[in-house]
């Protein structure tokens, strides 16, 4: 999981907001679905001013929380040893079911269809 996530985030500039925003995402996910005041907070940040920040980068938290997640799916997916259930679990789901319907809305496919055809 781990070098999953760095090669993810070594292919962004660090100093860019949005990017800072992503990091704190990707380690509050196991925990369950982060909240836009939880990661302004973890940035030492007011709420309206990390808004400010992503929208002056031109994106804003749900975006963020959505393609994150989305990327780190298709990576997780493609690593065969892992369970629907624990990507799941990784991505901050609630329940397999609503991982399965976010990753069909992503990719046109179930999990388990792009999978196996991988």
């Amino acid at each position: 999981n781990d070098q999953v996530v760095i090669g993810y985030l070594d292919r962004f500039d660090r100093s860019q907001i949005s990017m800072q925003v992503r990091a704190r995402i990707i380690e509050a996910l196991p925990s369950g679905q982060p909240t836009q005041s939880d990661i302004a907070k973890s940035l030492n940040l007011s709420l309206r001013n990390l808004q400010r920040k992503l929208q002056a980068e031109n994106t804003n938290y749900k975006t963020l929380l959505d393609d994150t997640r989305q990327e780190l799916a298709t990576q997780y997916i493609r690593e065969t040893h892992r369970s629907i259930g624990e990507i799941t679990y990784l991505l901050g789901f609630a329940e397999t079911s609503n991982f399965t319907r976010a990753f069909r809305r992503w990719t046109g496919k179930s999990p388990k269809e792009y999978r196996q055809q991988g």
